[in-house]
């Protein structure tokens, strides 16, 4: 009915949703190491997720703003939250809030180099990143994602589903 009165699809948003069975250690690539998340590194963990949403994204965030967002939220979990290096150069970034009263854990940004991706490490930050939700007793972790990041049959490879999906319309 909408594209018949001039409208077509802008984007579509999906609620992915995966749960947590407990722990599932991956193999890493050589040379490849995570850990939680580091304040001293938040000017490169802001670079790195803006380089890797640029293809996407109309602009770029400066850190301040991305900072309000994610990083100095109060909700932001950075014991929670993993890092990757490969030797001592920052590879990749999950960033975690806490969802107050609720048994989910929710995933904010992640992000991979473009020259360090299909190697496995956003499966292992993810892994590692719900493995530390289910410390604090949560059953499983939660994104949003959309059509305009490509990412979602990745994330579907990552072992989420979609619990639920939004679109928006626009005239054309």
């Amino acid at each position: 009915m909408l594209r018949s009165r001039g409208y077509e699809v802008l984007a579509t948003n999906w609620l992915l949703v995966r749960s947590i069975d407990g722990p599932a250690a991956r193999e890493l690539a050589a040379g490849i190491r995570l850990g939680a998340y580091d304040p001293a590194r938040a000017h490169e963990v802001h670079e790195l997720v803006e380089d890797a949403f640029s293809t996407f994204r109309s602009r770029r965030k400066s850190f301040e703003e991305w900072g309000q967002l994610t990083v100095e939220r109060p909700s932001f979990l950075p014991a929670v939250s993993t890092l990757a290096y490969a030797g001592d150069e920052l590879v990749g970034a999950v960033l975690a809030l806490d969802l107050p009263d609720s048994r989910e854990g929710y995933v904010e940004q992640l992000a991979v180099r473009a020259d360090q991706r299909n190697k496995g490490i956003a499966r292992a930050m993810l892994d590692q990143t719900c493995a530390e939700f289910a410390r604090l007793g949560r059953d499983s972790c939660i994104l949003w994602t959309h059509s305009g990041t490509g990412a979602l049959a990745m994330y579907e490879h990552l072992g989420m589903h979609v619990r639920r999906s939004t679109t928006v319309w626009r005239h054309a």
